[in-house]
């Protein structure tokens, strides 16, 4: 179909870029208006312990992660860069640095790390949302 009508299907960067922020910016707010409730509840139980352990898990992780690959791994920082996007799952991050530094070289190492990213989320959330939870309450 192109062959013969060469610009059908094409979707101009800027409209491509629209879509892909309009449709991630709509997942985040669904995703934080269904945790929303969950989230006041914490709030009121535990105060700003809530937000103490949330930059902790957050951040510390991503921060041991770079420093163990730079200096024992000895990954070079687009590895390293792309990799911990990947590991956190978090494509936004991704995106930015694309936008950036004017390059996709990240995604090479970004698309293994997001793939195990998914799988231990997948597999380890359960267990210890539930064993975190059952702390909570008790």
């Amino acid at each position: 179909m192109q062959q013969k009508h060469p610009t059908t299907g094409i979707i101009p960067p800027s409209t491509r870029w629209l879509l892909k922020s309009l449709c991630l910016n709509l997942f985040i707010a669904v995703v934080g208006l269904q945790a929303g409730s969950g989230f006041v509840t914490a709030l009121k139980e535990m105060g700003w312990l809530v937000f103490v352990i949330g930059v902790l898990v957050s951040i510390l992780p991503h921060f041991l992660t770079l420093l163990f690959s730079r200096f024992v791994l000895k990954m070079n920082i687009v590895d390293n860069i792309g990799s911990l996007c990947g590991s956190g799952t978090i494509t936004a991050a991704l995106n930015a640095v694309n936008a950036e530094t004017d390059s996709s070289v990240f995604a090479l190492s970004y698309t293994p790390t997001y793939a195990l990213g998914n799988i231990f989320l997948t597999v380890m959330a359960p267990s210890s949302c539930g064993n975190l939870s059952l702390r909570v309450i008790s």
